[in-house]
């Protein structure tokens, strides 16, 4: 015979309520983040993240890079959370905002360790213009690196 604690069968009744809420983490850039000039980062990341071969700007792929780097490290921590929530030592909304701090760290690390394709010598100038004499891809006003957050919705 099995005998479950009635705290244990409370923390799961609560724990499966809380998962039939449909959340989502989401984690990036979103509209609130732009430019000086009204651009939104999140734009800007998309035509780093996939390249614009028309304006000859090669792809980074600091989002899929990040991805495969860090999902199955992801999906044990969010098997390490499950059990908190079952346990009830934290809630599903605590358990998706700590992942978006994890994954939105994840993504400014390799934002901040790419290194290549190396800049271009007319983007390093332009750069240079401003004052700027970084070459490193990605760093330019700081502002990509600095506004990747997190967020969860539902």
């Amino acid at each position: 015979m099995v005998r479950v604690a009635r705290q244990g069968t409370a923390n799961l009744d609560n724990a499966i309520r809380q998962l039939a809420q449909n959340k989502v983490t989401k984690a990036g850039w979103f509209e609130t983040a732009k430019y000086e000039d009204g651009t939104q980062v999140a734009y800007i990341a998309q035509i780093l993240e996939l390249g614009y071969a028309s304006k000859n700007i090669p792809p980074f792929a600091m989002l899929r890079q990040t991805i495969d780097m860090h999902e199955n490290e992801w999906k044990r921590f969010l098997q390490q959370m499950s059990l908190r929530i079952v346990k009830g030592q934290m809630t599903l909304d605590q358990a998706m905002e700590a992942l978006g701090l994890l994954v939105s760290g994840d993504i400014r690390k390799t934002i901040s360790t790419i290194t290549s394709p190396a800049l271009k010598q007319s983007t390093i100038k332009a750069r240079q213009r401003r004052g700027n004499s970084s070459t490193k891809p990605l760093v330019d006003s700081g502002l990509l690196l600095a506004t990747v957050t997190s967020l969860v919705e539902g």
